[in-house]
């Protein structure tokens, strides 16, 4: 009879400890290996702390040109560019100088674009005058990203359409004399003086740089 006991002591030892075991790995019980591994749980530590700055990396898989425009009234025309501006004009305060010069181009599309009817002519006259607007903003930001030569063609753009405007010669006059074109600079700012002879970014710029009033006549 206590060999017999003893057996059933045995077997009985044998199964609390399997199923302790058992509940253990599935960490659902007392078994030491769920006390393990909810106390791992609980305290790992996260994988991104709080506040942490996080650096993404993109990769372009494809470019594709946007569709033709649509043919726009004039005013819708006037106040898309203007939006656009004003937003490029937006970057172009914060330091995007990137930014600022696709949204002035942006604003030259819609200025130029296709036009569902014929602008009267006030329409037209402020079409005129938000184009050079926005050539001279992307010639200043060509100047801010260090593209001389992008910045000089934006100002003959926008002088072939008005070519007395001040602020585009004073610029393409800058731009050749730094290219070292003395002469057509000469004639540029002499023409950018006779406009605006109380121009201060003009005055400015012939007591900083390499220009005199002297040298116009």
């Amino acid at each position: 009879m206590g060999n017999e006991r003893t057996g059933r002591a045995d077997k009985r030892d044998r199964r609390g400890k399997e199923e302790e075991s058992r509940w253990g790995r599935q960490g659902r019980g007392p078994g030491r290996a769920g006390v393990a591994g909810s106390r791992r749980c609980t305290s790992r530590e996260p994988d991104v702390p709080p506040e942490a700055p996080l650096l993404f990396e993109v990769t372009l898989l494809e470019v594709r040109d946007g569709p033709d425009p649509q043919p726009l009234p004039p005013a819708v025309r006037l106040r898309l560019g203007s939006q656009r501006r004003e937003r490029g004009n937006f970057h172009f305060a914060r330091g995007d100088f990137a930014a600022a010069l696709r949204s002035y181009r942006l604003s030259l599309r819609a200025l130029d674009g296709p036009a569902a009817a014929p602008p009267g002519p006030e329409e037209e006259e402020e079409l005129r005058e938000q184009r050079v607007k926005c050539l001279n903003n992307c010639a200043a930001a060509e100047l801010k990203l260090g593209r001389a030569e992008e910045a000089l063609a934006a100002c003959e753009a926008a002088l072939r359409i008005c070519p007395d405007n001040g602020r585009a010669l004073l610029r393409r006059g800058q731009l050749l004399a730094e290219q070292g074109r003395d002469a057509e600079a000469a004639l540029v700012l002499k023409r950018a003086l006779e406009l605006d002879p109380a121009n201060k970014v003009w005055e400015a710029g012939c007591e900083g740089g390499r220009w005199s009033h002297s040298t116009w006549y």
